[in-house]
C-alpha cells in the first residue's frame, strides 16, 4: 500500500479544522493546526492558473459533469483567493450569481439547474465553449486582482 497525500491539502485541511462535521469523538482543533487565509490565497493563485491544464488530465469535456464541475471549482477557488476560506460548491455558486458580471449567469444558473443530472448526460449546446470562456475570467480576476471582475 502507498501513501497518498491526495487530501493532505491546505484547503482540506482548512475544512477539517474550521467546518468539522464532527458525529464522535476529538475535537478537529486538537489535532490540526490552523491554515492562514494568506496559504489558502496562495494556493488558489496557483491552482487557478493551471485549472483547465490539470483538470484535462483526468477527464475530457465530452462528459457533461466536467462542464459543471468546472464552473463550480473556478468559482470556489476564487472565493477562496478572495476571502481566505472555503464554502461549498453550492454556496461559491451563489457568491458567483451575486457577484460576478451578470454575462456568467446564465451559465452559473444552468449549473445549478443540471447539478443532479446524470454525469453523463448529453452536453447542453454552447456550455463547453461558454466554460472555457469562464474558467479565463475567472483567470484574469486572479491576475489582475478581482476588483476588476465584479458588479460594482
Amino acid at each position: 500500500m502507498d501513501w497518498s497525500a491526495h487530501c493532505n491539502t491546505e484547503d482540506v485541511r482548512w475544512v477539517l479544522r474550521e467546518r468539522p462535521l464532527v458525529l464522535d469523538g476529538a475535537d478537529s482543533h486538537e489535532f490540526t493546526r490552523e491554515v492562514p487565509a494568506i496559504v489558502l490565497q496562495k494556493k488558489m493563485r496557483r491552482q487557478i492558473e493551471t485549472f483547465l491544464d490539470d483538470l484535462l488530465k483526468w477527464t475530457t469535456f465530452e462528459v457533461s459533469w466536467t462542464q459543471r464541475y468546472a464552473v463550480e471549482a473556478a468559482s470556489r477557488m476564487l472565493y477562496t483567493l478572495e476571502r481566505g476560506e472555503v464554502i461549498s460548491k453550492q454556496e461559491a455558486l451563489g457568491w458567483a450569481t451575486a457577484t460576478m458580471p451578470a454575462e456568467w449567469r446564465d451559465l452559473i444558473e444552468q449549473v445549478r439547474q443540471d447539478r443532479l443530472v446524470r454525469w453523463n448526460d448529453p452536453l447542453r449546446p454552447g456550455s463547453v465553449e461558454r466554460t472555457l470562456a469562464f474558467v479565463v475570467h475567472v483567470q484574469e480576476c486572479a491576475r489582475r486582482g478581482y476588483e476588476h471582475c465584479h458588479l460594482t
